[in-house]
């Protein structure tokens, strides 16, 4: 994919989205635009492997609802909802 069929893809993509989804979405990006390259400089080489494996899996379908997680950790320490 060339530099422009990724933007169109992104803007096709974010016209699809909800009003929280779009506030998510902003804010990755603000996050993303505001970083500092230093700032990833300064990571440990164990930091950025395992980020990029984060990534990785999330781009790859690999992700857990967070009610999932939030249900197990209620099951696991007796936790009222």
């Amino acid at each position: 994919m060339n530099t422009a069929e990724i933007k169109l893809d992104l803007i096709r993509q974010i016209e699809s989205f909800n009003a929280a989804q779009l506030k998510e979405i902003y804010g990755l990006v603000l996050n993303f635009t505001n970083r500092s390259k230093e700032e990833w400089d300064d990571y440990t080489p164990a930091l950025k492997h395992s980020i990029s494996k984060g990534i990785d899996e999330a781009n790859a379908g690999k992700l857990t609802p967070l009610t999932d997680v939030l249900s197990s950790i209620r099951e696991k320490y007796k936790l009222d909802a």
